[in-house]
């Protein structure tokens, strides 16, 4: 349960009508709990092969309207040749936590 940073009261109050109250302040520290795996994606922008840091279990690449343009599993290089120019979005799990990430297609200089 998320507590907004604040002061907090409870009233405890028994069968015989007894009753007692305590208020506790609940300020944010810092973050806890489980750190979120970082894995670089680059170059980014690419024309033509994204390289991922660690192997990503599974993968999809999104275009700016949200349909699905490729995807893919356990693999650490992504081909991306076949695509036009332009952004998508890569949607990837590794160690099942989903990250995503903005990735710019550029036109192969000539």
């Amino acid at each position: 349960v998320y507590l907004s940073q604040g002061w907090y009261s409870v009233e405890v109050i028994d069968a015989h009508g007894c009753s007692v109250t305590d208020s506790i302040y609940v300020g944010v520290l810092g973050l806890t709990g489980e750190i979120t795996p970082t894995v670089e994606i680059y170059p980014n922008p690419t024309a033509d092969y994204l390289n991922a840091s660690a192997t990503l279990d599974t993968w999809r690449l999104y275009d700016l309207q949200g349909n699905l343009v490729a995807d893919g599993k356990s693999t650490n290089i992504i081909n991306l040749e076949r695509l036009s120019s332009g952004v998508y979005y890569i949607s990837f799990l590794i160690n099942h936590r989903e990250i995503r990430e903005k990735v710019i297609k550029i036109t192969p200089a000539k």
